[in-house]
């Protein structure tokens, strides 16, 4: 008696599953992939899929989703990897996300190796206009080289760090004020400013170092 007991109870078990199998079936005939596409910056190439219901096809053309990928991932250069990009998605297509450059981060253990001793480290925060008229901030982070004969606190007087980030931001607003985003995402992530500011620190605080470690658009 027990085991016919059991064996109802097993087919009960197993019509359940069926049931759940086939609700899921029915649940994925809703759904479909759609890609996601990268900017012209990276050569619109396919960084993900979407599984998106059809019902909700309108909402996802007004989101405000933002994804984030490594730098490394987009131009297959395994150094990159501690410069996270962001993307906003735009639903331009019935199979296709197009997406815009909304972002840069940099990951904190590239944070931690950038921060070396003997030195002393700068933020130099500051805003500027995409050609769009949306508003976009900046921050530089540098490192100040240890001069002789100078205090090992300050690694230098406050005035010439001032200037330092007076020269930056002027030299900043002038490269990229009223330009294209993907020409300023451009910029930034190449090497130009660290190149332009350590010569032009050159006479009076010497510049070892210097990154973008964060882009935030506002």
């Amino acid at each position: 008696y027990s085991l016919i007991m059991t064996i109802n109870k097993n087919k009960k078990s197993f019509k359940k599953i069926k049931k759940n199998n086939q609700k899921s079936k029915e649940n994925l005939e809703d759904k479909y992939w759609i890609k996601v596409v990268s900017p012209r910056i990276f050569q619109y190439k396919i960084i993900g899929h979407i599984l998106m219901n059809k019902d909700n096809f309108e909402d996802y053309r007004y989101s405000n989703t933002i994804i984030e990928i490594s730098l490394s991932e987009l131009i297959n250069d395994y150094y990159s990897y501690h410069t996270i990009i962001k993307f906003k998605l735009l639903l331009t297509k019935l199979n296709e996300f197009n997406t815009v450059l909304w972002g840069l981060r940099t990951t904190r253990d590239k944070l931690f190796t950038f921060l070396q001793k003997p030195s002393r480290s700068v933020n130099c925060r500051m805003s500027i206009l995409s050609k769009n008229g949306s508003s976009v901030k900046l921050i530089f982070i540098y490192i100040v080289k240890k001069a002789e004969g100078v205090n090992k606190k300050t690694f230098g007087k406050n005035a010439k760090i001032k200037k330092l980030n007076l020269i930056l931001k002027r030299l900043a607003k002038i490269i990229l004020n009223k330009k294209e985003i993907d020409y300023i995402y451009k910029v930034c992530l190449s090497d130009f400013f660290k190149n332009k500011m350590k010569r032009l620190s050159k006479s009076f605080v010497p510049i070892t170092n210097l990154m973008i470690s964060r882009i935030k658009h506002l």
